[in-house]
């Protein structure tokens, strides 16, 4: 496994040379073929740019790389917004240094992947601690994602890692609502038929980190914040 984070060397090597992260000169699609990426099924965010090998999320990786998870069910894309609610409504969050379990959910779930554009079907058959991996970090699409707490069961979002993960992890997610928000998804719904990203929106908010997040408050806080500033 290609955990970064491993007390085994083999693993931390096996790790780094999975990494083969490169700028991007263009977004026309022959010039992103020479540079080994394609447009792919969009990813939980939205984005369509993946890798040709590993089949990763180009803009999911950046996020990855710049230390940020946090997670809003109004700002995923349609193929997944459903699922995520589903899943956190089932989990049961405690502190974030703590493993978070759940008693409902099993093993795998089926959620739309990269494989989606190939197979034809809209769900795939992936853990569950990927699917939250792929939804609070970012979209890893063939490479694969460990607990770095030992806790087959854990579901604790900052205790997932990848190969692409910052040694300096996080201790808090940066934000944090998993219930439907009607003015959210209109407003997200508008940015994506305009062709916009709502990268900048999160960008924006990421300020507002979530201690716990029990603290509703606070996630209705940053609700507040973000719909004022539409």
């Amino acid at each position: 496994m290609a955990n970064p984070f491993s007390d085994r060397k083999c693993r931390r090597r096996y790790a780094k040379e999975a990494l083969s992260y490169r700028p991007l000169t263009s977004l026309e699609p022959e010039v992103m073929d020479k540079e080994g990426y394609y447009y792919g099924h969009p990813c939980p965010l939205g984005h369509t740019v993946r890798d040709k090998t590993k089949h990763w999320c180009y803009r999911c990786v950046w996020r990855i790389r710049s230390n940020i998870c946090g997670i809003d069910v109004n700002y995923m894309h349609m193929d997944y917004n459903r699922l995520a609610n589903s899943i956190w409504t089932q989990i049961e969050t405690e502190d974030p240094g703590d493993c978070w379990d759940t008693h409902t959910l099993s093993e795998y779930v089926y959620s739309s992947s990269y494989r989606t554009q190939s197979t034809g079907r809209r769900t795939d058959r992936m853990s569950t601690h990927k699917a939250i991996y792929n939804m609070t970090w970012g979209d890893v699409g063939s490479m694969t994602v460990t607990r770095t707490c030992g806790n087959k069961k854990c579901l604790n979002p900052l205790h997932l890692v990848s190969s692409w993960n910052n040694p300096n992890r996080l201790r808090n997610l940066m934000y944090f609502d998993t219930e439907f928000n009607f003015e959210k998804i209109k407003a997200m719904q508008e940015r994506t038929q305009r062709g916009e990203s709502t990268d900048p929106l999160i960008m924006t908010y990421k300020k507002n980190i979530i201690s716990d997040p029990r603290h509703v408050e606070i996630s209705q806080s940053y609700n507040e914040e973000y719909v004022d500033s539409i």
